[in-house]
């Protein structure tokens, strides 16, 4: 085994590529390794599968190329911790057909003798691919740290806010202007903090993380929940009628209460929103099927037009000027949290038409008949 390397100067270091080739014939190996070292690449040689393997375990290359001889080895390489995205260039004197390439993994395949241009460009063009991902990777990481902060960061101040504003509210001589300032800046507050969650829990979903915790709900309690806390919010105000109704086999369904309760409060702060002064929200739950429970929150406000009934699920939708004039909660993270949050279940969720106008927002949760989630 054996390393070239050209001297590294310090303000190209960030440059300079690590290369794996493994190739049994030491002489095509040698030329090879000479025409990337000259290229200022470091090149870790290796003569067999077994020492393929360990350099590339210890290593970790950005690239590998690979005698078609060794092809058996690929498989194992990316079975290795980092290997899943590390480009791998089978060196071969015969073509092979694609299932042969497909199958033992390799991204590339150059002929062999080795034209140092092809060579050159093909290791060049995947290496540019690798710095491209990473680079995207990188931005995606910060993105993610920057969430995760700015939420821990809000939750504190935002906790304070909301406890003193509730102090306020039980002082009896508080003028009906005061309480009414009150209770706006604490719904406010809970808002900017489910906000803040709901980004949270978006980035977490991009990773795949978002697991729901399981548990049994009652769900009229936590319907019946809802409600009353919508009308303490609109306490002193024109207040709307929140309607629930039940059809359900069981009482209770299996889901993670914390989630199913954000997404039930988004939908049912949008209903408010947009449902007309004084009017009826209809919150509805009924057993779908015997593998599903499905939940609906109707109103009678401008509804969603047909053509906007999925981007709105979208986060931070940038909409065109006569879109906005009549499509409600398409720029926010509710409803895209809502999204995340079906689907972290197993379910799904989706706007229809609300007779005789308005929106209905759907959800649907699978659901076996012992109560427990199918996952």
């Amino acid at each position: 085994m054996r390393r070239h390397q050209q001297p590294i100067p310090k303000e190209q270091s960030a440059r300079i590529e690590r290369v794996l080739l493994a190739d049994p014939d030491s002489e095509a190996r040698s030329h090879i390794a000479s025409l990337l070292a000259a290229a200022e690449h470091v090149v870790i040689e290796a003569g067999d599968a077994s020492h393929a393997l360990l350099e590339f375990d210890h290593y970790r290359p950005t690239l590998v190329l690979l005698d078609a001889n060794l092809r058996d080895t690929a498989p194992q390489l990316r079975l290795l911790r980092g290997g899943r995205t590390t480009p791998i260039v089978l060196l071969c004197h015969d073509r092979l057909d694609e299932d042969t390439v497909r199958n033992c993994e390799a991204n590339d395949v150059l002929r062999k003798p080795i034209d140092r241009a092809d060579l050159m460009l093909r290791v060049n063009s995947l290496l540019s691919l690798v710095a491209q991902r990473q680079a995207i990777e990188e931005a995606h990481r910060r993105r993610q740290q920057l969430a995760a902060h700015v939420v821990h960061d809000l939750r504190i101040p935002l906790t304070s806010i909301s406890a003193n504003l509730q102090w306020l509210l039980r002082d009896r001589q508080l003028s009906p202007d005061s309480a009414g300032a009150a209770r706006d800046a604490l719904d406010a507050s809970d808002t900017a903090s489910r906000m803040a969650a709901d980004l949270l829990d978006l980035e977490i979903s991009e990773q795949g993380a978002l697991i729901p915790r399981m548990q049994s709900i009652d769900l009229g309690q936590l319907l019946e929940e809802l409600r009353r806390h919508a009308i303490r919010r609109m306490e002193g105000e024109i207040q709307h009628q929140i309607a629930i109704s039940m059809r359900l086999d069981r009482p209770t369904i299996a889901a993670d209460r914390l989630l199913l309760r954000r997404l039930l409060e988004n939908l049912l702060d949008n209903a408010l929103k947009y449902a007309p002064s004084g009017d009826t929200i209809h919150v509805e739950a009924r057993t779908f099927s015997p593998e599903w429970v499905e939940l609906r929150v109707r109103d009678r406000g401008p509804g969603v037009p047909e053509a906007y009934r999925q981007a709105i699920f979208q986060q931070y939708m940038q909409l065109d000027r006569e879109a906005e004039l009549h499509l409600r909660g398409g720029r926010g993270l509710g409803l895209a949290f809502c999204k995340v949050a079906a689907e972290a279940h197993r379910g799904k969720i989706w706007v229809e038409e609300n007779e005789p106008c308005g929106a209905c927002f759907c959800v649907r949760l699978p659901q076996v008949r012992d109560g427990s989630v199918q996952i």
